[in-house]
């Protein structure tokens, strides 16, 4: 390959290094340019990240905007909930590329876990296995700085060394992870609102308590690599998602902060019109639409508040900088716990100022009522006291606040337009063929797919 000096952004200043491979973000100075003879692409490290300035770079689904290394796949979570006492889980979890074209990738991943009481550690340093599956059957083992296996500490990230798979935009792919620890503890996982259907994850996850694990004879790099899981029991919900799945691309990319309807509480596969609706592209009132066009991780936690976030949120910050636009999600919590708007909106407008650097947007809350039968109708429902404050709230969200780039009107798809503070019903115009809500506080599966098909939560806004 011949090489083109002058493509090299800061050819005047700063020495050029040449790579064989797009270059870790956990190598490197400020400054520092490479170009990686896999690609023929200059990178720059600019801000912790390496970022393309020349070079032919990768295609695929891209804007045409510069491209870096951000996350690229979707369904990537945060864990939230904790296992029964275990020394080591397994998971198998299904994500697509989103982002541009890509010859390698890097997972990250994390020993820590987030919900409505902040932010903790993981509970000791845990030894981590890790591969990527794609396509179906093949398997390739990621590697830390060129060893089959690292160790996390509690309350850090790690990533993997790029991992030489080619993706092109729109491919599905697994990530398969061991994570182990010294003895039987619990071990921070996702909740069971985010399992998919076993025809997207078989065996989703699997759990090995200390007298388990010490008998197994399986070397953990063949679980990782195919081999069926033996010695434990299925773990149900116990499954630990990547934090990111990190590539070149130039497609915006999407946290999301909030509570149990951005998590996706009450969403199932087993109501939805396509089974792999749910499995491909994500669940709850946010990446039901982001999926479909756009990567993203998903921080969304049942009974979370914009106030705990506030109090303790430096874990899930810190994941903006795989990002490039962040979206809140929050709300109804702080108003059943009877905070007023006013303290809400200063929380809220606190909060986004923990990613500067990102675009940030907000969804409208809907409503919280009780029912006499079981939300089937409009009239037999009753208003919470929390409506009037949300209402308010409600209003000042869609005067779009600044730092606010976008407001997706959330609440206007399953609020009934006559009858502010109530779910739609059977007696709405137009009438819904069935409940849109089974607890008066979470949407049913099809009143999730309802946000999406109303296509409020665009995704082509996001550039």
């Amino acid at each position: 390959m011949s090489i083109d000096q002058s493509l090299h952004p800061m050819r005047d200043r700063q020495p050029l290094t040449i790579v064989p491979n797009m270059p870790s973000n956990s190598v490197g100075a400020e400054g520092d340019v490479v170009l990686s003879m896999a690609d023929g692409t200059y990178y720059q490290k600019v801000q912790g990240i390496w970022t393309a300035n020349g070079g032919p770079g990768n295609g695929g689904g891209g804007s045409g905007a510069a491209q870096t290394v951000r996350n690229i796949a979707t369904r990537c979570r945060h864990n939230y909930q904790l296992s029964t006492a275990a020394t080591a889980v397994g998971s198998r979890t299904y994500h697509q590329n989103m982002g541009d074209d890509v010859a390698s990738i890097q997972v990250v991943i994390g020993n820590w876990m987030a919900n409505n009481n902040g932010e903790s550690n993981g509970p000791a340093l845990s030894t981590e296995y890790l591969a990527v599956e794609y396509p179906s059957g093949v398997y390739h083992l990621a590697k830390w700085s060129g060893a089959d296996f690292t160790t996390c500490a509690a309350g850090a990230n790690v990533i993997t060394d790029p991992i030489p798979v080619s993706l092109r935009h729109g491919d599905g792919f697994w990530v398969h992870r061991v994570q182990i620890f010294p003895s039987d503890v619990q071990i921070p996982v996702s909740a069971n609102a985010v399992i998919a259907p076993s025809s997207v994850e078989p065996v989703a996850s699997y759990i090995w308590t200390n007298a388990q694990w010490t008998a197994v004879t399986d070397d953990p790099r063949a679980f990782v690599c195919g081999t069926a899981f033996t010695g434990g029991a299925t773990g149900g919900a116990w499954t630990i998602y990547p934090l990111a799945v990190l590539g070149l691309s130039s497609v915006p990319s999407v946290v999301i902060y909030g509570d149990s309807r951005a998590s996706g509480r009450n969403d199932a596969s087993s109501n939805v019109a396509q089974q792999v609706d749910f499995g491909s592209w994500g669940m709850g009132e946010i990446c039901r639409s982001l999926g479909r066009a756009l990567p993203y991780t998903n921080c969304g936690c049942e009974s979370d508040t914009i106030q705990s976030f506030a109090a303790s949120h430096t874990l899930r910050a810190q994941l903006s900088r795989y990002h490039t636009h962040a979206h809140f999600q929050y709300g109804i919590n702080d108003l059943t716990a009877g905070r007023t708007e006013a303290v809400i909106q200063a929380a809220l407008q606190t909060a986004y100022g923990y990613v500067p650097s990102l675009k940030v947007s907000q969804s409208t809350i809907p409503p919280v009522t009780t029912s006499t039968d079981s939300w089937a109708t409009v009239a037999n429902q009753t208003v919470a006291a929390s409506n009037g404050p949300r209402a308010a709230l409600n209003t000042w969200i869609l005067s779009k606040p600044a730092p606010l780039w976008a407001v997706f009107d959330v609440a206007s798809v399953v609020e009934d337009p006559n009858n502010p503070g109530k779910w739609r019903g059977t007696d709405s115009v137009p009438a819904m063929p069935a409940a849109i809500t089974s607890d008066g506080t979470h949407e049913t599966p099809y009143a999730y797919q309802m946000i999406q098909r109303a296509g409020v939560i665009d995704p082509t806004l996001f550039v």
